[in-house]
């Protein structure tokens, strides 16, 4: 495992690292922010979990981490008050910031 990520290391084949599945999210809080490790869940896990998070007593923000556009997450999140903005990620990442709309 790699402390910045929390996901297991494994040399390349091919060029590529397969992802790895799993079937709960990673957490962890940076300041006022909750981060959530989704990538390697299979569809719809990802989003289940990202609903939760928010429903649940939100924090000021949440950094989403995702193996792809959640397409079908974005409207669920405007429905529940909350807009979903893109961030910089690593490589073949999609990372989302999440917060409440004033």
């Amino acid at each position: 495992m790699t402390p910045e990520t929390d996901r297991p290391s494994c040399p390349p084949l091919d060029g590529e690292c397969p992802p790895p599945s799993r079937d709960a999210p990673a957490q962890w809080r940076e300041a006022q922010t909750v981060h959530i490790d989704v990538r390697g869940m299979v569809p719809p896990q990802p989003m289940v979990a990202i609903l939760r998070l928010v429903r649940s007593t939100p924090p000021a923000h949440i950094v989403a981490h995702l193996d792809r556009d959640p397409v079908m997450l974005y409207p669920e999140l405007a429905e529940l008050g909350w807009e979903a903005l893109p961030m910089p990620g690593e490589a073949g990442e999609v990372r989302l910031l999440l917060r409440r709309v004033a």
